[in-house]
């Protein structure tokens, strides 16, 4: 393994195959390059939809071949090997880093059964009403990320990649569906975890709370969520208890102290520098740096100003 090269979104080969890169977000429109025998791994998410021609290539040793409107969807750590193309072969491809993933599509969202399939089925077909929806969101993000779009531009982009991830879900879920998809113990652990993580309010922080209900040790549910995810309890954990924070700060009128309350902090004190761990500033200047970029007064309370 260690002889494989990984290969990121920053690397020259990469950057020579796309119309736009900027480390986080990748869009082409072609493979020129990328032909060979060589063994790599990709350190990023992507999705290819094969236009025209075609494409053969292994991934974890299985062969595969693409023709029009067949789409690999390929998560990071896949061993890639083997591509051959056609005269003529034409496709379209989005590409994300791990951690845009994760910032845009928070764990709450991510569909595990849906990536867990895509490690045994990563090629599928789409219809033709299905292609189009890809490359229609293919040609706009193409668009947006090419032009100046002011001060927003980063929430632009995310909101439009965000509906698409949403959007182009729908019809995974229909493939999704259909491979009928058999899981392991350690992933109805994990699945079984994720599940109720997403019912929980408020969210406990504790490892071994989730641990207890699923009767099994601490220990052996953060090695589940490794060997599955490849994040360990404690982070999905966090990734949970940070989203409702972030929500509960921008789009609610309940003061900080309300809201430490509500996700059943112990004090402010703790909360504040669990915030600020998590999200880098206090909970007032995440509030306030959010209010300010969108231009609006939101009214806090007085109470709130006080702290």
């Amino acid at each position: 393994m260690s002889g494989i090269k990984k290969i990121n979104l920053a690397d020259n080969a990469v950057s020579k195959e796309t119309l736009y890169n900027d480390g986080d977000i990748a869009i082409g429109n072609s493979l020129r390059g990328s032909e060979g025998e060589d063994a790599f791994m990709f350190d990023f998410h992507v999705m290819v939809l094969c236009t025209g021609g075609e494409i053969s290539f292994r991934i974890n040793s299985t062969p595969y071949t693409m023709r029009k409107n067949d789409v690999l969807i390929c998560p990071p750590d896949m061993i890639v090997s083997g591509i051959r193309k056609s005269d003529g072969m034409q496709c379209r491809s989005i590409a994300v880093s791990p951690g845009y993933f994760r910032r845009i599509l928070p764990m709450v969202n991510i569909d595990w059964n849906a990536k867990m399939a895509f490690e045994t089925h990563p090629v599928f077909s789409l219809d033709e009403k299905d292609a189009a929806l890809f490359c229609q969101y293919h040609a706009l993000l193409q668009k947006k990320v090419a032009s100046n779009l002011g001060k927003h531009r980063t929430e632009v982009i995310g909101s439009l990649m965000l509906a698409f991830l949403y959007e182009f879900g729908d019809v995974v879920d229909r493939f999704v569906e259909r491979q009928g998809h058999t899981f392991s113990s350690a992933e109805t652990i994990f699945n079984n975890f994720i599940n109720m993580l997403t019912d929980m309010r408020p969210k406990k922080r504790s490892v071994s709370f989730y641990a207890g209900r699923l009767h099994i040790t601490p220990k052996y549910l953060t090695a589940v969520c490794s060997g599955v995810s490849g994040c360990p309890a404690s982070k999905i954990i966090d990734t949970y208890v940070v989203k409702d924070i972030s929500y509960m700060l921008r789009y609610t009128r309940k003061s900080v102290k309300e809201i430490s309350c509500d996700l059943d902090f112990p004090n402010i004190s703790f909360f504040g520098k669990y915030v600020k761990k998590h999200l880098g500033v206090s909970p007032k200047n995440y509030r306030e740096r959010f209010v300010k970029d969108a231009g609006t007064e939101t009214g806090r309370d007085a109470a709130e100003k006080r702290e």
